[in-house]
């Protein structure tokens, strides 16, 4: 959980780098210009020359007036507003600075001009204060389409939410499959512990009716060795008696009998 965090957060810091510049709104630089003109050619060829390095801090918005009024109008409108007289072309208007003609020593103030108000937090731009009226007529060479860098960064926090929902998913369906395994596994031990609990239930009631059968047949033994033992006394003791009788009888019959021998005995004595 802790790693999905930190990864969602480096991924975020990440995508919001690229877009660090472009997030900041270009400085529009304004040329009013004459078709024909030499210097406004030196001018022209000035920002193209400045645009690799310096064309992500600023839009350069041409106006030609010489032979378009309604932009020659505004050039006027412009200068009054900036507190002076537009006597001539170029005239090169960057915020609230205004540079009339063009030479080579003005470069490096312009360049450092244009930093200086791209970095600025309150940016000042004079045509778009202008009335709608006067602007409606004009017609501007590279004008840039509004909303292109709001775009930009629509689209970037829109991809970003989308990177962070879809994230958030994953993590979610995650932490749903990891407790669903927890409780699968839970089901689980507890099933075999049911298991095991009916088993051994089982082996106490198999061992106890074996004991209960051992018991059974323990008494059933008693009882017949105890029937055998009363069976052979009632049944010798009478036939012993009745021996002992017929022994007692035959001895004194041949007591008898000895005496009568004794008896003949003697008289076979008495003749001699």
């Amino acid at each position: 959980m802790k790693k999905i965090k930190y990864l969602i957060l480096v991924f975020t810091l990440l995508l919001l780098m690229p877009f660090g510049v472009s997030a900041k709104d270009k400085v529009n630089v304004y040329l009013f210009r004459g078709d024909g003109c030499p210097h406004c050619a030196e001018a022209e060829e000035f920002f193209s020359k400045i645009e690799k390095e310096y064309g992500k801090y600023y839009n350069l918005i041409g106006y030609e007036v010489w032979y378009n009024k309604d932009n020659a109008t505004l050039m006027e409108e412009v200068a009054k507003k900036l507190g002076t007289e537009a006597s001539g072309v170029p005239f090169i208007v960057i915020g609230e600075k205004y540079y009339s003609g063009f030479a080579e020593s003005m470069e490096e103030e312009i360049k450092t001009v244009i930093k200086e108000v791209y970095d600025s937090e309150n940016k000042t731009d004079v045509i778009n204060d202008m009335p709608k009226s006067v602007l409606s007529k004009t017609t501007a060479d590279n004008v840039p389409k509004k909303g292109n860098s709001n775009d930009a960064v629509a689209l970037f926090i829109i991809l970003v939410i989308i990177t962070l929902l879809v994230l958030l998913i994953i993590n979610a369906r995650n932490k749903v499959n990891e407790r669903t395994a927890r409780i699968d596994n839970k089901k689980l031990v507890e099933a075999k512990e049911e298991e095991k609990i009916k088993e051994e239930v089982k082996e106490i009631e198999e061992e106890k009716e074996e004991k209960e059968i051992e018991v059974l047949e323990l008494k059933e033994e008693n009882k017949e060795e105890v029937k055998n033992k009363k069976k052979p006394e009632t049944k010798t003791a009478p036939k012993k008696t009745t021996t002992k009788k017929k022994t007692t009888t035959k001895k004194k019959s041949t007591s008898k009998k000895s005496n009568k021998k004794k008896s003949t005995s003697k008289k076979s004595n008495k003749k001699k």
